[in-house]
C-alpha cells in the first residue's frame, strides 16, 4: 500500500509541514511510469526582491518562489489583490503550479489562495483553482496545463476575496504526456491522490494520434478488484482535440460495467487527448487500451421496416461544426436513380441524413418547428413526438447509410422507417383551364436534384399540359398557404422539361406569369416548391385570360 510520510520543517520561524508523493502510477508493462520532479521543500523557495513594475516579477520551472500578497499590490475590479508572474514554457511542456499560504504562528493556516493561469492580454484565465484536492481540506491552490505551443504565460497568485499575507509559489515540471498507440500494447496504471484534478476528479491524460475518418474504440477498465461504492475506482472517459478543449465525446458507465467505452469517428486527422478519470473522486488502479474497428455496427434496413433505437452514453460519437453529437447508423442497398426516403420519429429533435459508405451525405434535413429545444430533462419515455423526412435519389448502384444524430449529452429514443419509391421525375398530367387545379407537394411528388450534390433533393414538383393557340395572352397563377410556391412555364426536350418562364413572389409569395402565345400546341407548367426544406402542402392553379393591353398613350 502506499505511505504518504510527513516531516516537520522549521523555516524562518515558522512550522511548515511537507509531504512527499505516493509512489507514482503503475506502468506499461511493469515498467514505471515517469514521475514529476519531486517539489523541492519550503526553505528552497527564495524570497524575491520587490520588483520595480508588476510585469516585470518572472518565475521559471523548477523555481519556487516566496512572496507577500499585500495592499501595496495591485487590484482587480472586485479590489482582490494580485501579483502577476511570467511564465515561459516550451511547446508541448507540462507544469504543476503551487500557491500554498504561508501560516502566521503554528496554530493558523494562512490565508485562502486562488491561483490562475493566463495567457497574455486575455482577461479569461486558462486555468483557474481555489482549493486543491488532497484529502486534507487544503485551502491552498494548484492547477496543471500543458502548453500547446511555446510562448510566455502569466500566473497569477491571489486570495479568495479580501485575502492577503506571505506565500510561496513553485512551478514543477511535469512527466511528458504518455502516447497510447491505436491497436497496441494496452497501459496499465493508477489515478492516484498526487495526479491532476479537476472539478473534483483526478486524472491522467494520453496523446493518441488519428487518421481522418478513424473508427476507434478506448476502454478504460478497472483492475483495482474493488466495486466504485466500496472504495474502488469508477471509470470514466473524455476525449478532446487538444489539450484545454471541451470533449467532444465523454462516457462513464459503457452499460455492462462501471467500466468505460467510447466508439467515435475522427473528424480530422491530429493528435488527440484521452484523458482517464475517477468519478466523484474515486481513484485506483485501470486498464486503457484504443481499438480500430473495420466499421461502427450498423443494422441493415429493409424496405418498410422499422427499425428502433436509442441515443446513450455508449453511442458513437463525433463532432460536427464544432459540436459533439451522438448517433446511431444504419445501412441498406440500392440501385443508381432509386427515390430513398426514410422517415424518422423520436422523442429529440434530431438531424436525419443518406449518405455513401465514406460518409459523404446525399442528403439530410433537421427536425424543426416547435418543441424544437431539448428539455433538459429528456428521457427514453418521452412521447416520439418529433418528425422528419429526407429525401435522396441514389447516383450508383451500392450501399447506402442512413444516420441519426442528436446533440450529447443528451439520451433519446426513435424509430426509423425506409420506402423506396420510383424515379425522381414524373409524367406531365393534362389541365383543363375551365376549372381551378388543386394539387399537392410532398415525398411521393417529382424531385428537382441539386446539381451541385448529385443523390441531394433541392425542391418537389408536379408536371402540368395545358393547351395553348397562337395569338392569345393568358394569366397563369399559382397559390399556396403551405409553402412558399414558385411557377415555371416551358417545353419539353429528351432529357426532361426546360424552363422558358419563371416566377417566385409575384403577388407576395404567391406566383405569377402573363404570357404571350406565338403558336398553337401545349404548354407546359411546372409547380414547385421553393426548396425542400418548407415544400410540402396544398396548391392551387389557375388559368384565365389576360386583361386587354391599355393603348399606347402617344
Amino acid at each position: 500500500m502506499a505511505r504518504r510520510i510527513t516531516a516537520i520543517l522549521l523555516c524562518a520561524g515558522a512550522l511548515l509541514a511537507l509531504a512527499t508523493a505516493a509512489p507514482g502510477n503503475q506502468p506499461v508493462s511493469g515498467q514505471p511510469a515517469p514521475q514529476p520532479a519531486p517539489s523541492p521543500p519550503l526553505a528552497t523557495c527564495q524570497a524575491r526582491p520587490e520588483p520595480s513594475a508588476q510585469a516585470s516579477r518572472t518565475i521559471a520551472v523548477g523555481e519556487c518562489i516566496r512572496s507577500t500578497l499585500g495592499e501595496n499590490d495591485p487590484t482587480m475590479e472586485d479590489m482582490v489583490h494580485y501579483e502577476d508572474y511570467r511564465l515561459t514554457l516550451r511547446a508541448g511542456q507540462g507544469v504543476r503550479i503551487d500557491m500554498d499560504a504561508i501560516p502566521a504562528s503554528a496554530d493558523s493556516f494562512g490565508f485562502d489562495t486562488y491561483l490562475e493561469l493566463r495567457a497574455p492580454d486575455q482577461d479569461e484565465p486558462l486555468r483557474a483553482n481555489d482549493d486543491r484536492t488532497d484529502g486534507q481540506g487544503s485551502l491552498n491552490s494548484t492547477v496543471t496545463f500543458t502548453s500547446a505551443s511555446a510562448g510566455t504565460y502569466v500566473v497569477r497568485a491571489r486570495g479568495l476575496g479580501s485575502g492577503v499575507g506571505d506565500f510561496t509559489l513553485r512551478v514543477t515540471e511535469l512527466p511528458p504526456i504518455r502516447d497510447l498507440a491505436l491497436g497496441g500494447e494496452a497501459i496499465v496504471s493508477t489515478i492516484g491522490i498526487d495526479d491532476p484534478e479537476a472539478n473534483g476528479r483526478h486524472y491522467e491524460e494520453f496523446n493518441l494520434r488519428l487518421a481522418a475518418g478513424d473508427t476507434v474504440q478506448v476502454d478504460m477498465e478497472s483492475t483495482s478488484g474493488t466495486r466504485p461504492g466500496a472504495g474502488g475506482l469508477d471509470p470514466y472517459l473524455a476525449i478532446s482535440r487538444s489539450e484545454g478543449e471541451e470533449p467532444f465525446v465523454t462516457n462513464d458507465d459503457r452499460g455492462d460495467s462501471f467500466d468505460a467505452r467510447l466508439s467515435f469517428v475522427t473528424p480530422a486527422e491530429g493528435v488527440y487527448r484521452v484523458r482517464a478519470e475517477g468519478l466523484a473522486g474515486t481513484r485506483g488502479e485501470y486498464r486503457l487500451s484504443a481499438t480500430r474497428l473495420t466499421t461502427l455496427p450498423e443494422i441493415e434496413m429493409l424496405t418498410g421496416d422499422h427499425v428502433e433505437g436509442r441515443w446513450e452514453d455508449g453511442s458513437p460519437a463525433t463532432l460536427r461544426d464544432g459540436t459533439s453529437i451522438r448517433y446511431r447508423e444504419f445501412r441498406f442497398s440500392g440501385t443508381r436513380g432509386e427515390r430513398i426516403q426514410v422517415d424518422s420519429d423520436s422523442n429529440l429533435p434530431s438531424r436525419l441524413m443518406i449518405g455513401r459508405l465514406d460518409r459523404s451525405w446525399l442528403a439530410e434535413r433537421d427536425e424543426s418547428g416547435s418543441g424544437s429545444e431539448i428539455p433538459p430533462s429528456a428521457s427514453f419515455s418521452d412521447p416520439r413526438d418529433k418528425h422528419v423526412t429526407v429525401l435522396a435519389v441514389l447516383p450508383e448502384t451500392g450501399t447506402y447509410v442512413v444516420r441519426t444524430e442528436v446533440p450529447a449529452p443528451h439520451h433519446g429514443s426513435f424509430q426509423l422507417r425506409l420506402t423506396r419509391g420510383g424515379s425522381a421525375s414524373i409524367n406531365p398530367e393534362p389541365f383543363d383551364r375551365a376549372r381551378p387545379l388543386s394539387g399537392r407537394l410532398g415525398p411521393d411528388s417529382g424531385l428537382v436534384l441539386d446539381h451541385d450534390s448529385w443523390g441531394a433533393v433541392r425542391a418537389f414538383y408536379r408536371l402540368y399540359s395545358l393547351e395553348v393557340h397562337a395569338g392569345e395572352r393568358i394569366v397563369i397563377t399559382l397559390e399556396s398557404e403551405d409553402f412558399d410556391p414558385v411557377l415555371e412555364a416551358g417545353g419539353m426536350t429528351v432529357i426532361g422539361f426546360a424552363q422558358a418562364a419563371y416566377s417566385d413572389d409575384a403577388d407576395g409569395r404567391n406566383s405569377r406569369l402573363e404570357l404571350d402565345i406565338a403558336t398553337d400546341g401545349l404548354l407546359y407548367l411546372r409547380a414547385r416548391s421553393f426548396d425542400s426544406t418548407v415544400g410540402e402542402g396544398r396548391f392551387t392553379i389557375r388559368v384565365a385570360p389576360a386583361p386587354a393591353a391599355r393603348p399606347s398613350s402617344n
